[in-house]
């Protein structure tokens, strides 16, 4: 499946929306189902896994990057996570993406040799 996502490289933007939808019950209870079994978004660009990167910090003195496979579908609510309601599934539908590439200043051209 395509994303309806337009990327162009090398040119940063911000805060695009990408569509609006109101969803019927059916598709809440769904997406409300799936959250509750931790489903999780895959993405691929340029045949590379998207991932979510996240800080352990278990041991203070010394912390540790980990990157988890895509990013969840969305979340429950907590008394821990302001500006929520405990128990109400929320889909993820902000999201910020960073994309590292390398500039290769070299060129070069192959050509083939025949016989």
């Amino acid at each position: 499946m395509n994303s309806n996502y337009e990327l162009k490289m090398g040119i940063e933007e911000s805060c695009k929306i990408l569509c609006r939808k109101q969803l019927s019950a059916a598709e809440s209870s769904a997406f409300a189902l799936r959250i509750g079994q931790d489903y999780r978004v895959h993405w691929v660009m340029d045949n590379l896994p998207s991932a979510t990167k996240y800080i352990d910090e278990t041991n203070p003195a010394k912390p540790v990057t980990i990157y988890d496979l895509g990013f969840p579908l969305g979340f429950r609510g907590s008394a821990d996570i302001p500006g929520t309601t405990s128990g109400v599934s929320y889909l993820n539908n902000h999201l910020l993406l960073t994309i590292k590439y390398h500039k290769d200043e070299s060129s070069f051209q192959v050509l083939p040799e025949w016989g």
